[in-house]
């Protein structure tokens, strides 16, 4: 049976009691973890000492006190991952960071413990009070949970909270067990707002629960003051309780339904419409003409009212401009922002905005860029100018595969220097390990725009070879390779032939030859009549079935039938005229009969072939034709199930 931690401390105690001061040595050692499987366990043997574990408070309070330098890092980090500067695999080995679980987890159980040994009034008075109380408010939503919390707590934590982002969850208490002492703090909550989100949406919750008459009177309030914005939030924020998922501290949606119908008539489309804002997906119902004039008349100095016009674009007009502008340049790094922002550019594409759209080429969110990037880009003739072309040193992956999509859709020599910096371009879908290979899906598609355009210059040809030879990505190497045959004309197409026969890394002798394979068209003539008998004879496996495929495709009659005789003529390598036979049968019936003759009489290997082959051939079938390495190779090609050229 395993035991939990106080029941573990309890058992200790018994067998070995007075160990209070070994669980505090022990938990002063694991402050500075990330997690420890052991910190509950300790902190309940330590906390049997609260005036001891006082010297763990300061340290794990220190802990979680950042310094202007990890924050500024933090703030870093948050934007590289919403723009998507890592991988995925990154961004979850980040994600599970736990720098400072311990700290936190020791300071949740101290404030537990003091709550019930102490009193509320420890902690409110505490010299740590202020990264306590984030503490202190969970534990008493907790146990609001469960029984009925104190007066005194109640109003404690609302002296504490109040005007504070953890005022929400005195709200929260309120919802559960309402006290009319807070009738007039509530209604004014409401009727004011708060720049939190949460604390303005707890107080509505609270009061929709307990004090719903009062909603009508608050709109009214606010409608005769003049004050319209605070009105149409007001709308948005029951929109946002009533999209949310009930649970013991949220309302029921009927409540929010119930109290949707209680606010005047044009505010009730514009809570409907406020609900979209929590659900991305839901679909986009236009605003009916009464409420979409309330919504351009209101102010927008609220955010929520800013994107909710924004996602209202079409039915509000030209307005919404200024509220995409305010978005995007008042956005702080935050999902919440980044994800308003992307709404506020994709507004202004559909609104034609040039301006926001160049701006937003230099915004902090990759959200924003490639939108703008592909709405600047795509009307521009080629070359495109060098400030687009800049983003190329984006750190968002986003940004240069827009960039990237561009460049292949507007080939131009301009592009040849930015198209050669992605080229080596190492940002990799996932880490490469054991003998896992890398893949570079930018360098990859820089490739394909580098091929798309006319000709190359030489000596960017060289780096490219440079570059195939070093990578770790075979999929690269393989598309500079054909890039190679495909522009580099003959010298490169012979050294690249020079290279599958060389002794080298087999990888790249088999990258050589299968981009000759691919690329067999575009092959001078004269570097066809280098692959001779002897080169097929003697090179690896899959060297020599590529060139073998090569010569089937690019060869004179003549010249196939040659060779042919002479690997016939070759008991370990003869296996490759099944090859030739196969890629010659469509294309020239009568040369594949004459490869056939070569072949020892009644082959089975030659009805296989001609029956598709629609079975899978084994090693039984062709060991009597060469080395076992190379049949294998060759059926690599020739099974069915295998994929061909």
């Amino acid at each position: 049976m395993k035991l939990n931690g106080a029941e573990l401390v309890t058992d200790l105690d018994r067998i070995a009691p007075g160990l209070t001061p070994v669980y505090l040595e022990a938990t002063a050692g694991i402050i500075h973890h990330g997690f420890d499987p052991a910190v509950k366990t300790l902190a309940e043997g330590a906390l049997q000492d609260l005036a001891g574990f006082e010297a763990i408070v300061d340290a794990a309070a220190a802990e979680l006190t950042w310094t202007e330098e990890q924050l500024s890092e933090s703030a870093s980090e948050r934007l590289a991952f919403l723009n998507g500067v890592y991988n995925d695999e990154y961004e979850e080995h980040m994600s599970s960071d736990e720098t400072g679980h311990t700290a936190g987890t020791l300071l949740r159980a101290y404030v537990d413990k003091v709550r019930v040994i102490k009193g509320w009034r420890s902690l409110a008075q505490h010299r740590h009070a202020g990264i306590l109380i984030d503490n202190w408010m969970r534990s008493l939503t907790a146990a609001a949970r469960e029984e009925i919390p104190t007066p005194d707590e109640v109003a404690g934590a609302y002296d504490a909270a109040s005007g504070t982002e953890y005022e929400h969850a005195v709200w929260d208490v309120l919802k559960l067990h309402w006290d009319e002492a807070y009738f007039e703090r509530l209604k004014v909550r409401v009727l004011q707002g708060a720049i939190d989100e949460e604390v303005r949406t707890a107080a509505l919750d609270c009061l929709i629960t307990h004090c719903p008459k009062l909603l009508p009177q608050i709109m009214d309030d606010l409608v005769a003051s003049g004050d319209q914005e605070r009105a149409v939030e007001l709308a948005i924020d029951l929109g946002i309780v009533g999209s949310r998922s009930s649970n013991k501290t949220r309302p029921s949606k009927a409540k929010a339904r119930q109290a949707l119908a209680l606010l005047p008539p044009p505010y009730q489309p514009i809570a409907v419409a406020g609900q979209r804002l929590q659900q991305a997906d839901a679909p986009l119902i236009p605003l009916p003409p009464p409420a979409a004039e309330l919504l351009t008349a209101t102010p927008g100095n609220r955010p929520l009212i800013r994107r909710l016009r924004i996602q209202q674009h079409e039915s509000i007009g030209s307005t919404t401009a200024v509220d995409i502008e305010k978005t995007l340049t008042e956005a702080d790094i935050s999902w919440k922002d980044d994800q308003a922002c992307a709404e506020a550019i994709k507004a202004a594409v559909a609104m034609g905005l040039a301006e926001v759209l160049e701006n937003g080429l230099d915004h902090m969110f990759t959200s924003v860029v490639v939108p703008s990037l592909k709405a600047v880009g795509e009307p521009l003739p080629a070359p495109l100018p060098q400030g687009l072309l800049e983003l190329s040193k984006a750190k968002g992956k986003p940004v240069r595969e827009a960039l990237l999509s561009l460049l292949v859709a507007k080939p131009h020599p301009d592009h040849i220097p930015t198209l050669m910096n992605l080229a080596h371009d190492e940002w990799s879908s996932s880490y490469r390990s054991h003998d896992e290979a890398d893949h570079y899906p930018i360098a990859r598609q820089a490739i394909i725009g580098l091929s798309v355009l006319g000709s190359i210059p030489a000596e960017e040809l060289e780096r490219l070879d440079a570059l195939a030879i070093g990578t770790t990505d075979p999929g690269l190497r393989d598309a500079i390779f054909e890039l190679l045959v495909k522009r580099g004309g003959s010298p490169l197409q012979e050294r690249l032939l020079d290279r599958a026969c060389s002794p080298g890394r087999a990888a790249v002798r088999r990258a050589a030859a299968h981009a000759i394979l691919n690329r067999s068209e575009d092959l001078d003539t004269a570097i066809v009549g280098k692959i001779d008998s002897e080169s097929l004879a003697t090179r690896i496996p899959g060297v020599a079935s590529r060139l073998m495929l090569t010569v089937g495709l690019r060869a004179t009659d003549e010249d196939i039938v040659s060779i042919s005789r002479l690997l016939a003529a070759r008991p370990k390598r003869r296996v490759l005229l099944l090859l030739a036979i196969w890629i010659t049968r469509e294309t020239r019936p009568e040369l594949s009969k004459s490869l056939e003759a070569l072949m020892p009489l009644h082959h089975p290997a030659i009805a296989w072939l001609r029956s598709g082959p629609s079975t899978e051939g084994n090693d039984g079938l062709v060991s009597d034709l060469g080395d076992a390495a190379v049949c294998s190779e060759v059926l690599s090609w020739l099974n069915p199930a295998q994929a061909k050229v």
